[in-house]
């Protein structure tokens, strides 16, 4: 059933959900597949009614679901005698049509046959393929064109004589039925019913390489680059306007006809050189290698069921332009650099987006008008912006404070006109009208005569670096630091963490929501400020127990539609304002929250936090939010959802290890242990967030959540009759009620069948005397006696050995891991990391002046502080992927895999102030009155040179430099300082 429907689908092209010709092609996610081919040319591009996508290849046919690629070829697979593939088509009934260059082949169901080759007619390879719609195919071989049908050609007209002496390069079949053909000699040809009715020459004269058409006529592509449009009434060929500049635009070789909701008609044609380009509606746009196609030399295109265009290119592999939540903004788009800080738009409409290390620059409609850079700012890496109500707008970089008014000129404030610190991470402007000023060494208040009063830790501050600001209508101020949040007012500073309610004291964002409610977000979850009874403050936590997905918080954006967004490390998630207070009133226990990541469009994860603002909501009503690869813009109220549940499809199964097609019931021998069920689901527009479940009916007590694995495992199946069931969900949750199912027999041994339990029943029945007689019985009593002692025994022995083993991986003292398991885990997460192109970083600690506590404390006491020391650490280094050991002596180390430096950094500095934190006395400590640390930290980026014991040498240089400095502090490796 969902075959069909798919096919239903895939048969009228009005029905076929489209990419909305109103919106610039850089609004959507162009994603590249190479890996997995086994050619980067692909020649055509079709979608069989089950989902599947099926590729043409001079390395044979590929088939793909989103996520494998399976390939055949003639080695391996019967049915396929050359693996040189030209072209593709789909029948109405869902046959695939194979064009080779030995002739015709097709599939049905699960296997290839040969229906046509070439030899048998003039040896020449199939170039162009067309289903006839009755269940028969057109093949194009040089200049002759054969029908073929059940079993034989029932038409074939030759180049000369009925049709022109040139080769045919390409076929279409028309809504009515006529079968257009493009020849390269610049003709083309109508054939009715089998026969030639009709033969017209392309304006150009050049070679015709790709036909479309529909209800209103025909297209035609040529290798002059140009395109033209024959209406069904009429007899001429019109040019659409495409503006004046062609050049570059290379040969037409492919043509797709888009039909949107709102009746316009798109035009996509790929091109060799000028990549993929749409027309509608009088407008052109290309999609090249600056939006991220591998390759201008298109060969192929194909709109799927989901309306994603896909892309077939010579040489760059398989695209996809899809129509996911999250467009995105990068250096594609004419942004200086892909490392987004920081986003406002300003009062006129414009889109202000800061880079580290492109500087600023400022958009309009989605272009960039004007760009600032080293020259105007002073530095390249913009950390903060801020327009004020006189229309001024303040650019926050590492080197100090610019203001740019609205005739564009730059003013800068540093260092000598009373900032007390370079670099600038917040920006705002209070209730009267004055300028405040966040940097890594305080903050300031900007006085009418430009003048600051610089607030620092004599002014009460525990940390220097104000991360954020908000600007209360009552006249107050806020401030976020790294530790602790801070309001003032004219008559001092008061401080807030988290014996307020905080649920961290490091503050990141400090936003408004459209009720004016002050939120805090915090390493640690969100907070909403709340004023009780004679004015007392506190802050409502919202962590990961309340059902947040991602607690450290970038930034807060109320969409005004009734939720929240944050950013973070892991994406982007969504807050129902009502959940928050529901859960608030005790009518739910966890909210309920929407993840975004790269699967919905986000160019990466790893959203940019020490920047602000970070995000922004656009008058539109559209979202922005910096990333690292990126900014990302999404519309909150326009959501696209998926209203297309995906197709399931069985795949294959294996019993121990051997592997065959599903077709009909699944057997298992009885000799056969381990069963394995490979299954898929055809959801193409966001494969990565299918969903599925399965069960074995009659095994199986429930069904089993999968997420996105594509396998169902059994091993030791009692003999029966079951059913294997299994269901999928599209990104949006919407289930295919119908699935997928197959019935598996379990065969029993000779021992197990019903004939020979009836006979040995009987015998047990008729002869119970004999068993009394055979003096075996008891002999064999004491051996199953014997092995079952040898068994437990066995059994307590292996029990033994693995508490043995882990005991040789821990420190006995702290729990921790030990050195041996240290060098280990370092040796994998170093190749884990090379392999997947991803960053590693490493933490050593020392405790400091340790022998001297020992001597002054005791050693049993020493022994107290490490173990202390460890769990502390380990409670700071929380990921399930890291890892730490005692390293030697006083010596600790932490494995942080897949990191940025700045994040490393952080988590280094936190467990230091932790540990200090812990207030164990030392009196004999050079540093300070309590037991502290000091931390080295090295980090490597992804594909970085070197091994692993390099890094490790770093981080220990880094930790050699924190104690001769001054101890009880953290170190970055940096190759410039040593």
């Amino acid at each position: 059933m969902s075959g069909l429907l798919l096919l239903l689908l895939l048969s009228s092209a009005n029905q076929l959900p489209a990419l909305d010709s109103s919106r610039s092609l850089n609004e959507y996610n162009l994603a590249g597949w190479r890996d997995g081919l086994p050619q980067q040319t692909v020649h055509e591009i079709v979608q069989t009614p089950d989902g599947y996508l099926w590729l043409a290849t001079y390395e044979g046919v590929v088939r793909f679901d989103g996520i494998r690629f399976v390939v055949f070829r003639s080695e391996s697979t019967p049915g396929i005698e050359h693996d040189a593939i030209y072209d593709l088509a789909v029948g109405r009934d869902g046959t695939l049509w194979v064009a080779t260059a030995a002739g015709i082949s097709r599939r049905r169901g699960a296997h290839f046959e040969v229906v046509l080759r070439s030899s048998d007619i003039d040896g020449r390879a199939v170039l162009a393929v067309e289903a006839d719609g009755s269940g028969g195919v057109w093949a194009a071989l040089g200049p002759r064109l054969v029908r073929w049908f059940q079993g034989e050609v029932i038409a074939d007209l030759v180049g000369g004589e009925q049709l022109p002496e040139a080769t045919i390069r390409t076929l279409e079949l028309a809504p009515n039925g006529d079968l257009w053909a493009g020849f390269d000699s610049g003709v083309l040809t109508r054939i009715v019913t089998d026969r030639v009715v009709q033969t017209s020459a392309i304006p150009d004269g050049r070679s015709v390489l790709a036909l479309a058409s529909d209800e209103s006529g025909v297209w035609a592509g040529t290798e002059g680059g140009n395109l033209y449009h024959r209406s069904v009434e009429g007899s001429g060929w019109t040019e659409p306007d495409r503006g004046s500049d062609r050049s570059g635009r290379g040969a037409v070789r492919t043509l797709l006809l888009d039909h949107g909701s709102n009746g316009d008609q798109t035009v996509w044609f790929g091109t060799d050189g000028g990549g993929v380009q749409r027309w509608s509606q009088g407008r052109l746009e290309v999609l090249d290698r600056r939006h991220g196609l591998e390759s201008e030399l298109v060969r192929s295109l194909w709109q799927d069921s989901e309306g994603s265009l896909w892309i077939g290119t010579n040489g760059g592999g398989l695209h996809a332009l899809r129509d996911l939540r999250f467009a995105t903004y990068n250096e594609a788009d004419g942004l200086p650099h892909d490392n987004v800080r920081t986003i406002l738009e300003d009062a006129q409409g414009g889109v202000w987006i800061g880079s580290d290390g492109g500087g600023l620059v400022r958009l309009e409609s989605g272009e960039v008008v004007e760009r600032f850079g080293q020259e105007e700012l002073g530095s390249r890496l913009v950390k903060s912006l801020h327009q004020s109500p006189d229309g001024a707008l303040w650019v926050g970089t590492e080197a100090g404070l610019v203001s740019i008014d609205q005739r564009r000129v730059v003013t800068r404030v540093g260092l000598s006109d009373g900032l007390p610190g370079a670099i600038v991470l917040a920006i705002t402007t209070g209730a009267d009208g004055t300028l405040w000023v966040g940097t890594n060494q305080g903050a300031a208040r900007r006085a009418a005569d430009e003048s600051f009063s610089v607030f620092d830790r004599s002014s009460g501050l525990r940390d220097l670096n104000v991360m954020a600001f908000d600007a209360d209508p009552d006249g107050s101020v806020w401030m976020g630091t790294l530790d602790g949040l801070y309001r003032w007012t004219p008559g001092g500073l008061e401080v807030f963490d988290e014996t307020d309610g905080l649920p961290s004291a490091r503050v990141f964002v400090l936003a408004r929501d459209s009720e004016s409610r002050l939120w805090v977000g915090t390493d640690r979850g969100l907070a909403l400020h709340q004023v009780g009874e004679g004015g007392s403050r506190r802050f409502r936590p919202y962590g990961r127990q309340a059902g947040l997905q991602q607690e450290r918080i970038f930034s807060i954006v109320d969409d005004h539609l009734g939720h929240l967004w944050t950013s973070s490390n892991y994406g982007v998630q969504r807050i129902a304002r009502s959940d928050l207070e529901r859960l608030e009133r005790g009518e739910i226990e966890r909210l309920t929250v929407t993840t975004f990541d790269r699967a919905d469009g986000l160019p990466a994860d790893q959203c940019n936090g020490t920047s602000q603002p970070s995000a922004w909501r656009t008058r539109s009503g559209r979202l922005w939010f910096a990333t690292v690869m990126g900014a990302a813009v999404v519309d909150p109220g326009n959501l696209r959802r998926n209203g297309i549940a995906p197709p399931v499809v069985l795949e294959t199964y294996s019993v121990d290890a051997v592997s065959s097609e599903i077709e009909g019931r699944i057997v298992v021998p009885a000799t056969g242990r381990d069963l394995e069920i490979h299954y898929t689901a055809l959801g193409l527009l966001s494969p990565e967030n299918l969903t599925f479940r399965y069960r074995l009916a009659g095994f199986d007590p429930e069904w089993r959540e999968v997420e996105n694995r594509r396998v169902a495992y059994y091993t030791n199946l009692p003999p029966g009759e079951y059913t294997f069931e299994v269901t999928a969900s599209n990104e949006d949750g919407l289930e295919n009620p119908l699935g997928a199912s197959v019935s598996v027999l379990v065969q029993p041994t000779l021992l197990e069948t019903p004939m020979v339990r009836l006979a040995l029943g009987m015998l047990l029945v008729i002869v119970p005397w004999v068993l009394y007689l055979l003096r075996g019985y008891r002999a064999r009593r004491s051996r199953r006696r014997l092995e079952n002692e040898v068994r437990l025994r066995t059994d307590e022995l292996a029990q033994a050995n693995r508490q043995l083993q882990r005991q040789t991986r821990l420190d006995g003292l702290t729990g921790v891991a030990n050195r041996r398991s240290f060098d280990e885990t370092l040796e994998r997460e170093w190749r884990r990391a090379v392999r997947r192109q991803s960053s590693l970083a490493v933490l050593m600690i020392d405790i400091d002046a340790f022998k001297g506590y020992n001597d002054s404390q005791g050693h049993r006491a020493g022994d107290r502080a490490l173990k202390a020391v460890a769990r502390e650490i380990s409670n700071c280094v929380q990921r399930a992927e890291d890892f730490v050991a005692r390293y030697g002596g006083e010596e600790f180390v932490a494995i942080l895999p897949d990191v940025s430096q700045e994040i490393a950094l952080e988590l280094a500095e936190t467990l230091r102030a932790a540990i200090e934190g812990l207030e164990i006395a030392h009196p004999a400590s050079p540093v300070a009155s309590v037991l502290t640390v000091c931390v080295g930290v090295a980090w490597a980026p992804a594909a970085a040179s070197g091994s692993p014991l390099t890094l490790v040498d770093h981080a220990d240089q880094a930790l050699y430099r924190a104690k001769s400095t001054g101890r009880n502090r953290t170190v970055l490796w940096e190759r410039a300082s040593n």
